[in-house]
């Protein structure tokens, strides 16, 4: 078995780069092939000219955070601020930045198994604890385990995504409410990484935001949504009690967003906002058609698929008899030209899973997914 330990830094750049450089279906990274919105194109063209080329505010465009809080405020969540960030990974880190500073470097640290690379490596940058606990196979949380688990490793952070990077699974509302009254009773930390949340396949899921307390941050992202990963507009939402530390830690961190993309992207949810929910919804139903079709084809090649509510990702178990999930992304590559990521990049545990990005057209899936399962046939044939 290939070691995990033999290959330096993400496996999700490394899979992704090794299309970017020498071709192939990148089924790899988070990274869209949908085109963005045409108006959001026009907005940016006609400001090329404008006076956007400067620093932008350190707390991000105005209306930009106006648009966060209003929205929130609707959902029930009540003095709330946001803080433009480059893209959402930023936000996890100055996030966990300002909570190590404020829990003065002890942050012992919790995540559900398997996890999104962030929540994984973050707490081993700042030479923290981190306990990781499976789903139950009912993929419901079992909160008297979940409970112990707190207790035992004195957790004062907790990272939820949902819905799940890689697994694309959602938190009902029960859950959620569990979890907002479990953090608040320990006064544990949560950071919500909310950035699939509107891009779900059948049914939003229903966070009770009115039970969230001062210790919830929100995490959100535009790029998903509009398929503009390259512009990094993501955001990271807080009680305001919280804001000043997290601008001061901000102001000395990191830099906001370019200007001019935000300009962009405001001017284009303001001026159109029906054209940006319809393409929303384009996205959503184009993600759950390759969904479909992605699990189909997966599993006539006996793959077995973990369900998922939303997101970009497909989190299948490979075939019997295939337990490398490194040799299998390294090879398959080498073979086909299509690119996945190693389930050990996530897991330890997920030595026979991969994850597949959704964020493809139709023909990128179909051609992609053939690929994948013609080389596994091929294998057991071997």
């Amino acid at each position: 078995m290939l070691s995990r330990g033999n290959i330096e830094g993400s496996l999700i750049s490394l899979m992704s780069n090794k299309v970017k450089t020498q071709g192939g279906i990148n089924l790899a990274q988070g990274l869209p092939s949908f085109a963005p919105p045409k108006g959001l194109l026009r907005e940016l063209k006609e400001i090329l000219r404008g006076s956007y080329h400067q620093y932008p505010p350190g707390d991000g465009h105005p209306n930009l955070r106006d648009f966060l809080e209003h929205n929130y405020r609707s959902k029930g969540i009540k003095e709330y601020q946001f803080i433009i960030t480059q893209g959402a990974t930023e936000a996890i880190s100055l996030c966990y930045n300002y909570l190590w500073s404020l829990a003065e470097g002890v942050l012992p640290s919790f995540s559900f198994d398997p996890a999104y690379e962030s929540f994984i490596h973050l707490p081993r940058i700042f030479r923290q604890k981190l306990t990781l606990l499976p789903f139950q196979d009912s993929d419901s949380i079992d909160f008297e385990k979940l409970e112990n688990c707190i207790l035992k490793n004195q957790i004062r952070v907790i990272f939820i995504a949902s819905p799940g990077n890689p697994r694309g699974q959602t938190l009902s509302r029960e859950e959620w409410s569990n979890i907002f009254k479990l953090t608040a009773k320990y006064g544990i930390f949560l950071i919500a990484d909310l950035v699939y949340d509107q891009l779900y396949f059948h049914k939003q899921q229903d966070i009770p935001f009115e039970e969230a307390h001062s210790g919830v941050f929100i995490v959100e992202s535009f790029s998903k949504l509009f398929s503009i990963t390259g512009w990094r507009l993501g955001a990271l939402g807080m009680h305001t009690k919280h804001f000043q530390g997290v601008k001061n830690t901000h102001d000395y961190t990191g830099l906001c967003a370019p200007s001019l993309l935000q300009e962009a992207l405001q001017r284009y949810i303001t001026n159109h906002p029906g054209a940006a929910n319809r393409y929303i919804a384009r996205i959503k139903k184009q993600l759950s058609q390759n969904y479909s079709l992605a699990t189909t084809l997966l599993k006539d090649a006996g793959f077995t698929i973990k369900p998922a509510q939303g997101g970009y990702f497909i989190w299948s178990q490979l075939p019997e008899g295939i337990n490398d999930s490194l040799r299998f992304a390294l090879e398959l590559y080498d073979k086909t030209g299509v690119a996945v990521v190693p389930g050990i990049h996530f897991s330890k545990q997920a030595h026979r899973f991969i994850r597949i990005n959704l964020a493809r057209t139709p023909n990128e899936i179909k051609e992609g997914v053939m690929r994948i399962c013609e080389f596994t046939r091929k294998k057991h044939d071997e």
